[in-house]
Order: C-alpha cells, then structure tokens, then sequence
C-alpha cells in the first residue's frame, strides 16, 4: 500500500470548497481519517488488469435483454455468505477503517 497522507492543510482547503466551517482538532482527524481511506483504497493499484480491446472479444452492440421475473429476496444469500472469506455468523466481516472511537 501507498503511503498517502492528507494534510491539515489539504483538509482546510477542502472544507473551504464546500463550505463548511471545521476546528483545528477536526481538521487533524479528518486528515487522519482520510488518509487511511486512502491507503486503504491503494489497494486497487494492485489489482490486475488487462487492455480494454482484451474485455471485449466482439464489436460492440446494443443488445437488449427481456425483462424477466426478478428472483425471490435471500435466494442467493446463503451461497454468498458460505463463499465470502470472512464472516461472523450472518454478516460479511470486512477491514476496519476506522475505528468506534473515531466515529464518535
């Protein structure tokens, strides 16, 4: 992962282009928070890719599909939750971004 930080100055610009009035320790959190959202996000520089011509085996066309009849809610939730890595109980546990303490 990158190491992307914010500043408090890119912050104070930031909360200057939209308008909203924020205090010196707000301005250091959110720097904070941001940066992590970041880093996080930096993950998706890794991921593989390939050339735009390499996804579309075909020229492209307009092609319509019938509207059918949608599947039934939870039809496919179970095989989801029994496929995804990491879980507690029902849910999907994902990385934590920021913490409780930092919400609040």
């Amino acid at each position: 992962m990158t190491d992307r930080r914010i500043s408090t100055e890119e912050v104070a610009k930031l909360a200057e282009l939209v308008r909203i009035s924020i205090s010196g320790e707000e301005t250091e959190k959110l720097a904070t928070d941001l940066g992590k959202i970041i880093e996080y996000i930096s993950i998706l520089d890794t991921a593989p890719t390939t050339a735009p011509e390499d996804l579309l085996p075909s020229p492209v066309e307009n092609v319509m599909r019938l509207d059918g009849e949608p599947h039934d809610s939870g039809v496919y939730r179970d095989l989801i939750i029994a496929n995804f890595p990491n879980k507690k109980g029902d849910y999907l546990a994902v990385k934590e971004i920021l913490s409780r303490e930092d919400v609040n």
